[in-house]
């Protein structure tokens, strides 16, 4: 139930409008990138052409652990479906190690250090 409390909360924050718009944009955006990864990917049979098949759950992670294969003997298509594959992982991994970074830093820099004597 909290979820669509927070959900309630930004249509009243943003307007029917630019609630819309913006969920609208994010959906047809995920929907593209879905859609544009899955045409790459049927255009060079991937997964199936490079030795390996995977149905059901956590396909994307084994694909993933398989996709130095692509970079074997890399053509432009091979490459795109690679940055296709890391293009979400590869960014959020970034940014959540320089979160930890900086939270870690943060604390670092705001201890109580011991009183030195002069």
């Amino acid at each position: 139930m909290n979820w669509f409390r927070q959900i309630h909360d930004l249509w009243t924050q943003m307007g029917a409008a630019r609630f819309v718009l913006f969920f609208g944009l994010l959906s047809s955006a995920t929907v593209a990138y879905v859609m544009f990864g899955m045409w790459a990917s049927d255009r060079i049979g991937w997964p199936e052409a490079y030795g390996f098949r995977c149905q059901g759950r956590g396909c994307v992670f084994i694909q993933m652990a398989q996709s130095y294969k692509l970079l074997q003997s890399p053509t432009l298509d091979e490459l795109i479906v690679f940055a296709w594959l890391w293009a979400i992982i590869g960014p959020a991994t970034i940014a959540a190690v320089i979160i930890v970074i900086r939270r870690k830093w943060k604390r670092h820099s705001q201890r109580i250090r011991p009183l030195r004597p002069n």
